[in-house]
């Protein structure tokens, strides 16, 4: 029976309920972070705690715990669960009896722990070992993308246009036809040997797999990253198209919109990231 975190409880996750009026179910009020977990170790959880402590500060949710209360949850959850499934955090302001879109004072966050199931399954090696096969569409997502809200609408309509088609992820692009992100990862492209992704700004996530993938590749390798503008246009002519996530650690792009990305096969470059990454993971 798997076991969740509920305000200050440890309780079967099917018993964790919150209230009707709680803003992260009626507004999508929150913030949540996922934290990867390998070889029963969790892979950057002081990155990730970070990131979801200064996103409740961007959006003005207190903060109710600090770092080490937070790690304490997040073993605790592991112990309980299983040491192979990644923990998911998740704050939101609270439930306002009132319903008003700007929310009344004092609330009390709500917050939220729990596992999610292990990534380590058939799908998902065979997509690691074959690539995936991405539909791409216009980014149709709100302008402040790079605060990890529990507001996921147009990412999850993006998404499921995509696999509605047989695809398995999709990349967006804006209305200048410049690359963004995908539905819930970092994009990297790369083009004679060089590999790029866009720079942080708030249309995109700063991802920590992709802060330790390009930190990996400049300190660990001679593989030259640049954070630059990309033309989508460079995308659909790249030599190596990569996706990168806390999930899915960096995977290669084999076709996009049913054409093949280069030969559509995994690249060298992708090939000599993945084993990086592996190697320095556990560096953070």
């Amino acid at each position: 029976m798997a076991t969740a975190y509920l305000n200050g409880d440890y309780l079967p996750r099917e018993n964790a309920k919150i209230s009707v009026l709680d803003r992260g179910l009626l507004f999508g009020d929150g913030i949540y972070d996922v934290i990867p977990v390998a070889e029963g170790r969790m892979i950057a959880a002081g990155l990730h705690i970070q990131r979801l402590q200064r996103n409740l500060a961007e959006v003005g949710i207190e903060t109710p715990h600090n770092e080490a209360d937070w790690q304490q949850i997040c073993a605790r959850l592991l112990e309980e669960n299983g040491a192979d499934r990644p923990v998911y955090l998740q704050v939101t302001r609270g439930a306002d009896p009132e319903r008003s879109i700007a929310a009344g004072n004092n609330l009390s966050p709500t917050v939220i722990g729990f596992s999610l199931p292990s990534s380590n399954n058939a799908a998902m090696q065979k997509l690691h070992d074959e690539g995936y096969r991405v539909g791409s569409a216009e980014d149709i997502r709100w302008h402040r993308c790079d605060i990890k809200s529990t507001a996921l609408l147009a990412s999850a309509m993006s998404l499921r246009a995509a696999q509605a088609k047989g695809y398995d992820e999709v990349i967006l692009y804006d209305r200048q036809q410049q690359l963004t992100e995908g539905g819930a990862v970092n994009v990297f492209v790369v083009r004679d040997g060089v590999v790029a992704t866009p720079p942080l700004s708030p249309q995109l996530l700063p991802g920590i797999t992709r802060h330790m993938l390009i930190d990996i590749l400049s300190k660990h390798s001679s593989i030259a990253v640049q954070e630059r503008d990309i033309d989508f246009s460079e995308v659909l002519s790249a030599d190596e198209v990569w996706l990168s996530s806390s999930t899915k650690g960096v995977v290669a792009v084999v076709a996009i919109d049913g054409e093949p990305v280069a030969d559509g096969k995994r690249g060298p470059i992708l090939r000599a990231a993945e084993v990086l990454y592996d190697q320095h993971k556990w560096d953070y």
